[in-house]
């Protein structure tokens, strides 16, 4: 889970800094799925702050979240 709700999965590792990888955006701010995208948690905003967090990890079958759909 990212600091803005979403739900995400760990996508690709970021080499120079490890709780920064790239993240598969599953569920929108509200917990609805959404088509999936990827970002990168190095991106800042204006204010020169992280835009996304990991600030837990979940267990997917709280949330019902097939892992193979994601894999293939």
């Amino acid at each position: 889970m990212l600091d803005t709700n979403e739900l995400g999965l760990v996508y690709d590792n970021n080499k120079l800094s490890i709780s920064r990888p790239r993240v598969m955006i599953i569920t929108d701010n509200k917990g609805n799925r959404i088509k999936e995208y990827v970002v990168s948690l190095m991106e800042k905003n204006a204010e020169d702050t992280y835009k996304r967090s990991i600030i837990k990890t979940v267990d997917a079958d709280t949330y019902k979240i097939n892992l193979a759909e994601f894999l293939l």
